[in-house]
């Protein structure tokens, strides 16, 4: 089974649920539009007054929707702190009552959504813990099941936003309401009734959809997406740990796209121990190279989905079909623009892009993406497993003094070098007939296999990307011409 399929058959339950969850959110949220306009309806100030206090009978009807509130389990945290603070106050001017009165509406929104969404959760939980044993087939015969108590206790952990569900959405409530509050605000300013109709409060609540939960054609995305996502590969992850096996693996699949980022890229297909120490290279957003982790079985945000580096939304899984070899899978999860990137690089198309990122010049925005393109493309192509006494080599012919100066300083004796732009090396006797100066790597396995690519008769070409470091381990001259030494630096 490619990743293709599995990913598919993994998303196909949890995406019909967040399809059908939205419809329930828009159904609530259209009554909240409702009784928005029913708090603007009750306005009777002038934006002059808002600063002033509200009428004894404005403070006992504010004081009956309390009451409203407490007996509907509304008065929690925060918002239940707010009002106790509210209500010892002598005077409630118009502008607090307002604030206070919305801020209700999106917690009554808010704990209507929060029962769908223990059901959403508790559905897709097991769900995804389903497939796991159904991957695994466990030896043992047993009614496998995934706990509520169990899914709860995700709700209560940081998530790839940095906090837990329970306070990101109590915290959302808040935002919600002061986004409406602010706009009409302008809106009494400008001598407006605010309308919750108008096109700018409308656009307001839209983004706030956005911001919880946007569906759009086969891609979702928004905060409850990204907590759901994390709910089911935690969900498939504890299947694995319930089970126990020691030599249990799963294998890291990306969701391979335009817009995958290098973090989820450079673990495509990586396996890793369920029950036991992994010790691992994968690429940190926030470091900026690759980043060597030692975790004990998997570690939401480092090495299991969502991937939180840096946030963004993050679709990818683990499974525990491990079979198939990783560099075969890689290079069948190759897209169009990456194959089109080494067709480019093999025709000479990047000649002039690699002399550009050589010399430091500045990349076209079509330029940087060839770049990028091909960076991913050979993400996907297999090491070249050099013998230990083998050498590869890397010739030039420069006649520029200059230049061989340049390239001298850049390769002191025993310190490290990391290249400017992909670095082509050949595992016979390189590609000039007289070349002047040669580059020799011995044992070479951080080099992409690029053999089946090469499309010039006699190219036994390996490649480096950029940003690879190596270190000179001896350099000399003779009959005028220049040898270095390089080894592969691993950090």
């Amino acid at each position: 089974m490619n990743n293709d399929t599995i990913l598919d058959n993994r998303w196909r339950y949890t995406d019909m649920k967040l399809r059908d969850y939205l419809k329930i959110y828009k159904k609530i949220n259209s009554r909240t539009q409702d009784n928005i306009q029913d708090i603007f309806n009750s306005i009777d100030f002038e934006y002059t007054d808002l600063s002033k206090p509200i009428s004894n009978s404005q403070r006992k009807k504010l004081y009956r929707i309390i009451d409203e509130w407490e007996e509907a389990n509304l008065l929690n945290g925060y918002f239940e702190y707010k009002i106790n603070e509210l209500i010892k106050k002598r005077y409630i001017t118009n502008q607090e009552m307002l604030d206070i009165l919305l801020w209700g509406v999106y917690i009554k929104e808010r704990n209507q959504l929060d029962e769908y969404e223990q059901i959403l959760f508790t559905e897709i939980g097991q769900d995804l813990y389903k497939q796991g044993i159904e991957e695994i087939k466990p030896i043992k015969e047993k009614k496998w099941s995934l706990t509520w108590e169990y899914i709860w206790s995700l709700l209560y952990l940081p998530n790839v936003k940095g906090s837990s569900w329970v306070t990101y959405v109590e915290t959302l409530a808040l935002t919600n309401a002061q986004e409406i509050e602010r706009q009409a605000t302008i809106q009494l300013q400008q001598n407006k009734k605010p309308n919750v109709e108008d096109s700018v409060f409308q656009n307001i609540i839209r983004k706030q959809q956005n911001r919880y939960i946007s569906i759009n054609g086969d891609k979702t995305s928004g905060a409850l997406d990204s907590q759901v996502i994390e709910i089911a590969n935690h969900s498939l992850l504890k299947a694995g740990e319930d089970i126990g096996n020691k030599q249990l693996q799963v294998r890291f699949i990306a969701e391979v796209d335009e817009r995958t980022t290098d973090m989820c890229l450079s673990m495509n297909n990586m396996l890793f121990n369920v029950n036991d120490w992994n010790r691992f290279y994968r690429y940190s957003a926030s470091d900026g190279k690759n980043v060597f982790y030692t975790v004990k079985g998997l570690k939401s945000g480092v090495n299991l989905p969502p991937i939180n580096n840096h946030f963004h939304y993050c679709r990818s899984t683990i499974t525990y079909l491990v079979d198939m070899p990783r560099d075969e899978l890689n290079k069948n999860l190759m897209t169009n623009r990456e194959k089109d990137a080494i067709q480019r690089w093999e025709s000479f198309d990047f000649y002039d892009i690699n002399r550009k990122m050589y010399r430091g010049e500045k990349l076209t925005k079509e330029e940087k993406r060839m770049v990028k393109d091909l960076y991913r493309a050979l993400n996907k192509v297999p090491y070249y497993k050099a013998k230990d006494d083998q050498y590869i080599v890397r010739t030039l012919m420069i006649d520029d003094e200059d230049d061989i100066k340049k390239i001298i300083k850049q390769h002191p004796v025993d310190k490290i070098y990391k290249s400017l732009s992909y670095e082509a090396y050949s595992i016979k006797d390189g590609y000039h007939d007289n070349p002047n100066v040669y580059f020799y790597i011995l044992g070479s396995k951080k080099a992409r296999n690029m053999l089946e690519y090469n499309t010039v008769d006699g190219n036994v070409e390996v490649l480096y990307q950029y940003g690879k470091k190596f270190i000179t381990r001896d350099y000399y001259t003779k009959n005028g011409k220049h040898y270095f030494l390089l080894e592969e630096y691993d950090e």
